[in-house]
């Protein structure tokens, strides 16, 4: 009779616990979000931290680093060192053809600057 209060108890706690999880994570308006902003030309505002796009655009190697510049947009992103990263470049020093990428990735934001790091990147087919 006594376990019944804790039984309760715990089964709450984990109902809260998945509650806020599912609140806590990123829906689709911030993924649409990003994405408006990096294809609106809004080179004055920065992406939040955190922000998730996926997005049409070229990747481009300058020197030791890589940026990205969403399609209709001006604005270019700095991307971040990691294995997707690697294996773009590795197709980018393949090829000079200029090509549109469909990345996918998490926007960073680090001394009033945009970073990207990708988690996806898709070469899409010449037109």
């Amino acid at each position: 009779m006594t376990r019944w209060p804790w039984i309760c108890l715990s089964l709450c706690l984990c109902v809260a616990l998945v509650w806020s999880v599912a609140c806590a994570a990123p829906g689709p308006s911030a993924h649409r979000s990003a994405a408006t902003a990096l294809s609106a030309n809004e080179s004055t505002s920065l992406l939040r931290e955190g922000e998730v796009i996926e997005v049409v655009g070229k990747l481009e190697l300058a020197g030791d680093r890589a940026t990205f510049t969403p399609q209709n947009s001006d604005v270019s992103l700095r991307v971040l060192e990691n294995l997707a990263l690697e294996r773009v470049i590795q197709v980018l020093s393949e090829s000079r053809d200029e090509r549109q990428w469909l990345v996918s990735g998490v926007v960073t934001e680090y001394r009033g600057g945009n970073y990207l790091l990708i988690h996806k990147a898709i070469q899409r087919a010449k037109q």
